[in-house]
């Protein structure tokens, strides 16, 4: 399949033009591999879940209406189509991404290739199916898989209107195990939004699972594995085939809700404005320089506080009022759009300053940007990175209480998952270790900063490299600080549930920085952890010359 992707788009297709992925989730291999090293000016990928080569949460018939008629140079489908129930609409809407001589390569299943549900399995193309399909198309190339039974097929956008081909005359074979469908069977309307786990005769239709006659009781069961908290969604292995049934379809309900409710972003073709404006005009003696740090997270793990501590150096620059003081947010544009030389000097143009003086920022949300670590070795190689964490439960449970005002009604148990999702800091900072030595990493611990703020401030500035290290300020010290507001109800099962997702990230992130994080003051999750992570002492530091005791917490 990659052989016939890299031969059917080469270098000249694809290098410096825009392509879209559909269905990137990486299971046995990803157009990704053979198409990006042909350096196309934007490489996305699409998929109705989030996991390796996804770049955007996004279902194939919602992708015309997000980023436009004839977006994309080239489309890539791979593997998709027999997964599709309404394929004839994926056909139409992958036909409306590709612009007027633009391309458009396909690869699916073709009879007597066996069931394979990922998440579902309904149709087997035959070569005359996709010639059909794409007769509409000019130079057409299909031919059969030469390794198992499928077909592939690419072809180019024509660059004035044609008459549509007639799919609904089209009717490729039902996958191995499913009913013969009829004429116009398989555009049929999915299930509506109520609470569709009431009637399991619906849900197993929705599903493609066997019927069966079911009592009010077995309904009542479904219901409590469907709308239940537990993200783990693992089946255990005395399941029954209803409650297999109801996983099945708690996976498919939480994927549609995530494909119907993504968050909008702009299309990288119509440049988003830069979220900071352009960088100061440069005054008297300022320079460009390197930041001093550059803090990457983790949100609501007291980072505020900690760069005010920072800040308070007399040599620290103050950015311009007005101007974000701690947050410049500015790699949040490159999800979608190029990052280029230009955009990297803009970027050291923010921390342009006298010699001699120190200025940095603190943007939580980078470390839950994947892109962002190659982007700011480009700007900044030599970038003293800085990470202050907090017990991964209480952060989350933070997290939440946090984002409720913004509702007002009950979270989503996806919300909760999002929350915890951005506890998992051995996970987080693996692309920036991949980017970054651990030399250039500094992570602080924020219980171990609350007990002893003189000591772990001192060893920030040494791996800043600042020889002239200040005392924390008193009256920053002394503030108040608050991680919760709202009143959102966080019940012990959740706390519970919490603590079991995210255990062994937590120990893995322990063993990954041993002599920054000291299991013992995370009481939640220390119990779970080996004795070898304990955090090794500090070296003598300059806390008793400094005289600060134990600001509480």
């Amino acid at each position: 399949m990659l052989a016939f992707v890299d031969d059917a788009l080469p270098r000249e297709l694809v290098g410096a033009k825009r392509v879209l992925e559909v269905g990137a989730l990486d299971v046995n291999g990803s157009a990704r591999r053979v198409l990006e090293p042909k350096e196309p000016a934007l490489y996305l990928g699409i998929d109705i879940r989030f996991g390796p080569g996804v770049d955007l949460i996004c279902s194939l018939e919602e992708a015309p209406d997000r980023f436009g008629s004839g977006a994309f140079d080239a489309v890539v489908c791979t593997e998709v189509l027999e997964h599709v129930r309404h394929w004839r609409a994926a056909v139409g809407a992958l036909k409306a991404l590709v612009r007027p001589g633009g391309w458009l390569v396909v690869t699916t299943r073709s009879a007597g290739f066996p069931l394979h549900d990922f998440p579902g399995d309904y149709w087997r193309f035959s070569t005359g199916d996709l010639e059909a399909i794409l007769g509409d198309m000019s130079d057409l190339r299909v031919e059969p898989d030469p390794e198992s039974p499928g077909v592939f097929a690419a072809a180019r956008a024509p660059g004035r209107r044609v008459t549509p081909v007639d799919l609904g005359a089209l009717h490729p074979e039902p996958a191995p195990g499913r009913p013969p469908v009829a004429a116009g069977d398989a555009d049929v309307p999915g299930l509506s939004a109520s609470r569709v786990g009431r009637s399991l005769r619906a849900l197993t239709e929705t599903l493609g699972a066997p019927g069966g006659r079911f009592g009010a009781g077995d309904v009542h069961q479904a219901e409590g594995v469907v709308f239940g908290f537990d993200e783990r969604l693992a089946l255990p292995p005395t399941a029954g085939p209803l409650t297999a049934v109801a996983h099945r379809y708690r996976r498919y309900r939480r994927d549609r809700w995530v494909a119907r409710h993504s968050a909008e972003i702009r299309p990288w073709f119509e440049p988003a404005p830069a979220l900071v404006g352009e960088p100061p005009a440069r005054e008297g003696s300022a320079v460009e320089q390197p930041p001093t740090f550059v803090g990457i997270g983790a949100s609501k793990s007291g980072t505020t506080w900690w760069y005010e501590l920072l800040a308070a150096h007399p040599r620290f620059e103050r950015r311009p009022p007005g101007r974000h003081a701690k947050e410049l947010l500015y790699f949040d544009q490159f999800l979608v759009n190029p990052f280029t030389p230009a955009d990297a000097e803009r970027y050291r143009a923010h921390f342009a300053r006298p010699p001699g003086t120190l200025l940095g920022e603190w943007t939580p949300v980078y470390v839950d940007q994947p892109w962002a670590p190659a982007q700011l070795a480009r700007a900044v190689p030599e970038a003293r990175i800085l990470v202050m964490v907090r017990d991964p439960v209480d952060r989350a449970v933070s997290d939440l209480r946090f984002q409720y005002p913004r509702y007002g009604h009950d979270f989503h148990t996806l919300d909760v998952v999002a929350a915890a999702d951005r506890s998992r800091y051995g996970r987080l900072l693996e692309p920036w270790l991949g980017v970054f030595s651990a030399e250039q990493i500094h992570v602080i611990q924020y219980e171990a900063a609350r007990a002893d703020p003189a000591g772990e401030l001192a060893e920030t500035w040494r791996h800043l490299g600042v020889e002239d290290p200040c005392r924390p300020d008193p009256a920053v010290l002394g503030r108040e600080h608050t991680f919760n507001r709202g009143t959102l109800v966080v019940p012990p099962v959740v706390r519970d549930r919490l603590h079991e997702m995210l255990a062994a990230d937590s120990a893995r992130f322990a063993e990954m920085f041993p002599d920054r994080i000291d299991p013992q003051r995370w009481p939640t999750l220390g119990a779970s952890w080996p004795d070898r992570t304990r955090r090794r002492p500090r070296p003598g530091g300059p806390t008793a010359d400094w005289g600060i005791g134990d600001p509480g917490s």
